[in-house]
């Protein structure tokens, strides 16, 4: 193939590769707010379509549920409940006790849990964010400078282009609480649409103090006391359990939630002190303590749906950084974004190129299960969040290019189709035109059957044309040809063959037909009457005269012609007998004959037709032994 011809073929390709290249840095570098929300609404998607997953067991949940609260009710009850729980399941060895309440108002029963925080295992109680609230935190005490300190991610390594992120107003617990115990943030991110899809792993209290999330205190309790010490690069990574994790400009990191309420092993706090959990079972264990009640208004939206407690989600949290599965949606996943996008694109506008119609489209179908099951493949094997809203458009791009490529090709076909149609209906009767097109050797090939045959020609033609100019007689025949035609195409009939002056129309074809005489009669009339409209100057003013022939029986209906050229025609007696009828015609002056056998198939009473047939002869004719009854209508 010639560089010209595979040229054009590229142009349309690489035209809508390049524009879904650019869409997908636009996704990469842009913020679009309508888009993005729907970027968000795709990737919940892809958390249905995957499920829930299992939650590792070395995570539980001790639920303050709607039967604790009914049972034990709230602030110091509770706290006094917390204390008892809390030493039970310290005793049983825990890797850490997260508890995420707010123990931000004084009660009778402080001093049973303050206790309670003191000892071996690591306890982390809850701070939240609380923008304008900073006057909520108590005033600055030794405590409080000493927890923050204990709390505070160790070491902060700051580089020339780290961001500066701002300091957080929140709300600490009672000082005895957080000099027993150390802090960690309980904050989450939620997005425009209310789902909680990521988490801030520090957030800073004030120049120097990194206060690290419930999660990360979790995760990094559980690597156990061996493991290096948590580091943070600011707007970077956070290391934590010896494992790196990678965030983005404001420390946070996408979550991969487990599911919906539930999934993750869960006990009643009420269970816990009736004494119904069986020992050991928080042996090993990061327990975190927490709010499921709907009354205590502690809850949140994720992919799987709402209802999902925010001690759920921090649990959840942890188990992600300890298994190092979070979500990558990075420089990595931009530019597979990209390349899947063209890809996509590219093969979905291929795809309408198949040959046949159906299997285009079913190749375009194949390339849109394609590009869901890309995106899909890469969320649940390679926990990569590829941007489904460029992959998509590109393959939208690509098949809304396709169809109209492919539209335009079949509308461009379907007008050449009807230009051969009727290039070829200049040569073949329009009745046969689309049956030809479609069959080089249609059904009535070489078929025995009854047809009408009707020859014509002009009576005194040698005279007219001997002194006439040749490009007026070719215009003549034109114009007698188109006459011819129009005759034969209203009563039904085809014209096999133009003879000069004369034709030889066949009625009967494709199909023979009851009405196939009559309408044989009425194009004769028609010729006939119509004969004085054709006008010439060869005919020197003279009125156009006609003679026509016609006959009816048995034929053999065939494509005639060699292999390279062929017209539509029928053979036989049937058409010997026709031509030769117009040797009577001429001989008797008749301008229209006809027999026996084309009257009685036309339904014509030979005895009582009221003089419109007459019988003119009964002779043999030239060539043949059996002599003919040969009738002509009165008025001609």
């Amino acid at each position: 193939m010639s560089f010209r011809l595979i040229v054009p073929r590229l142009i349309v390709p690489v035209a809508v590769a390049l524009i879904a290249a650019a869409f997908a840095v636009y996704r990469a570098t842009g913020a679009d707010g309508a888009l993005e929300a729907l970027e968000r609404r795709l990737l919940d998607i892809r958390f249905e379509a995957r499920g829930p997953r299992a939650a590792p067991d070395d995570i539980l949940i001790v639920a303050v549920d709607e039967a604790t609260v009914q049972d034990v009710g709230v602030y110091a009850p509770l706290r006094a409940a917390l204390a008892e729980a809390i030493g039970q399941i310290a005793a049983d060895g825990p890797s850490a006790i997260a508890v995420d309440i707010l123990l931000v108002a004084s009660t009778g029963a402080d001093d049973t849990l303050a206790a309670a925080l003191t000892g071996d295992v690591p306890i982390f109680l809850a701070a939240a964010e609380a923008p304008g609230e900073r006057d909520r935190r108590h005033d600055p005490s030794p405590e409080y400078a000493n927890a923050l300190s204990r709390s505070a991610v160790p070491l902060v390594i700051r580089g020339p282009d780290a961001p500066v992120l701002p300091e957080r107003d929140v709300i600490l617990p009672l000082h005895r609480f957080a000099a027993a115990a150390r802090l960690a943030h309980v904050n989450v991110s939620r997005a425009r649409d209310g789902v909680v899809r990521q988490i801030p792993l520090t957030i800073v209290l004030e120049p120097g103090h990194h206060l690290p999330s419930m999660a990360v205190a979790a995760a990094q309790a559980m690597a156990g006391p061996d493991a290096p010490p948590l580091r943070l690069w600011p707007g970077r990574a956070l290391e934590v359990g010896g494992r790196q994790v990678e965030t983005d400009l404001a420390g946070q990191v996408i979550l991969d939630h487990f599911g919906g309420p539930g999934t993750i092993e869960t006990v009643s706090l009420l269970d816990v002190l009736s004494g119904e959990i069986a020992p050991g079972r928080f042996a090993g264990k990061a327990v975190f303590i927490g709010s499921t009640a709907p009354s205590l208004r502690d809850d949140f939206t994720t992919p799987y749906g709402g209802n999902v407690a925010g001690v759920e989600v921090l649990a959840g949290a942890a188990a992600n950084l300890v298994e190092g599965r979070l979500l990558r949606r990075d420089a990595l996943t931009a530019a597979l974004s990209l390349l899947l996008s063209v890809a996509w694109a590219v093969l979905a506008l291929l795809s309408f190129r198949m040959p046949r119609p159906p299997v285009a489209l079913g190749a375009n179908a194949a390339a849109w299960f394609g590009a869901a099951a890309s995106l899909q493949a890469a969320f649940a094997f390679g926990l990569l969040w590829i941007d489904a809203v460029s992959v998509l458009s590109a393959t939208f791009l690509g098949s809304l290019v396709g169809a109209f490529i492919r539209l335009r090709a079949e509308r461009i076909s379907r007008q050449l189709a009807q230009e051969e149609r009727r290039n070829l209906s200049r040569y073949v009767s329009p009745v046969l035109a689309d049956l030809l097109a479609k069959q080089a050797r249609p059904l009535f090939h070489r078929r025995a059957q009854p047809a009408a045959v009707l020859f014509i020609d002009v009576a005194g033609y040698s005279g007219f044309v001997e002194v006439a100019d040749p490009v007026e007689v070719a215009a003549f025949l034109g114009d007698l040809h188109g006459f011819f035609e129009d005759c034969a195409t209203r009563h039904g009939g085809v014209i096999s063959d133009y003879q000069g002056d004369g034709a030889m129309m066949i009625f009967g074809l494709p199909a023979p037909g009851p009405d196939d005489a009559r309408n044989a009669i009425a194009c004769a009339d028609a010729l006939l009457a119509g004969a004085a409209e054709v006008k010439s100057p060869i005919l020197n003013g003279a009125v156009l005269t006609l003679r026509v022939s016609v006959h009816h029986g048995p034929v053999a209906a065939a494509v005639l012609g060699g292999s390279r050229h062929g017209q539509v025609g029928v053979t036989g007696d049937t058409v010997n007998v026709t031509a030769r009828l117009q040797d009577v015609a001429k001989e008797y002056g008749a301008r229209f004959v006809t027999t026996r056998p084309l009257l009685e198939a036309a339904g014509i009473d030979l005895q009582d037709n009221g003089g419109i047939w007459q019988m003119l002869v009964r002779a043999p004719m030239r060539g043949r032994k059996q002599p003919v009854e040969i009738w002509r209508r009165a008025s001609a």
